[in-house]
């Protein structure tokens, strides 16, 4: 949603799905290849915010495009990714190896975001 203050100045609140994708390496030297885990999570960002239009191109009642800088701050919300690290493959190499299971890993916490932006 969005709330306009004043010509230049709006108020929004926003609330955004998403996916993370997570990757981690540990490399061990006694080792000839990285131990890696990769995994999907779901995110769902809720934020509020500003923003202030600085600029525009063409008339006021028509514009062309708009400048703006906004700013936002909230809280990201995802679920739990499985972190479980396993020898990267190799298709010449025959051998079977086990993996490491660290705790699982969840991404979540404040965000924050300062951005430029142009609309059309």
């Amino acid at each position: 949603s969005r709330y306009e203050l004043a010509e230049r100045l709006s108020l929004f609140l926003k609330v955004s799905p998403g996916a993370y994708h997570l990757r981690g390496t540990i490399e061990d030297p006694g080792f000839d290849r990285p131990l890696v885990s990769r995994s999907w999570t779901y995110s769902l960002d809720a934020t509020g915010g500003a923003a202030l239009m600085f600029a525009r191109v063409g008339t006021r009642a028509v514009p062309r495009a708009r400048f703006w800088f906004t700013g936002e701050a909230g809280f990201a919300f995802a679920g739990t990714s499985d972190m479980t690290f396993a020898p990267a493959e190799q298709a010449d190499d025959p051998r079977h190896y086990g993996s490491i299971k660290l705790p699982d890993f969840r991404p979540a916490g404040p965000v924050g975001r300062l951005a430029f932006l142009v609309s059309f």
